[in-house]
């Protein structure tokens, strides 16, 4: 929704039924177009800015955004926490949206961009590898405001 210009499309399961294809629904609007821009750049910032906390996670040539979070486990009788890193590729007009989450981490500490952060990389690379996205550039985030 973020990187559709604030429209959430209806999630589809089937593309096509035998050599019919399935047509896209329409979507909704949820947030302004000027709103989903500052979130997505928010998120671009958390890769792409040298102050992010998911700057080890860049790949060279290609523009990402993402967060992280970390949740500490209240109630529950053995604590822990739950760590997660979401994200998408490329920051500009998303081919994919990939999200990591891992329970009661036990290695590397417990935040998100340290524990889930890698496995998102990984997988960043692999859809990048799979659908053929070409390379957009890194840029200084500074000069995009």
């Amino acid at each position: 929704m973020l990187g559709n210009d604030g429209i959430r499309m209806q999630p589809r399961l089937i593309k096509k039924i035998g050599s019919q294809d399935v047509p896209i629904q329409p979507g909704k609007k949820i947030v302004s177009a000027e709103t989903a821009h500052q979130v997505c750049e928010a998120m671009e910032a958390v890769i792409e800015s040298d102050a992010g906390t998911g700057k080890s996670l860049r790949i060279p040539g290609y523009r990402m955004g993402g967060k992280t979070g970390t949740a500490e486990k209240v109630g529950s009788k053995d604590g822990g926490y739950v760590s997660n890193f979401i994200g998408f590729v490329p920051a500009e007009k998303p081919k994919a949206v990939i999200m990591v989450m891992v329970n009661n981490p036990k290695k590397k500490g417990y935040y998100g961009a340290v524990v889930a952060g890698p496995a998102f990389k990984a997988v960043a690379e692999s859809v990048i590898r799979r659908m053929n996205i070409p390379a957009n550039g890194s840029f200084d985030i500074k000069s995009k405001r």
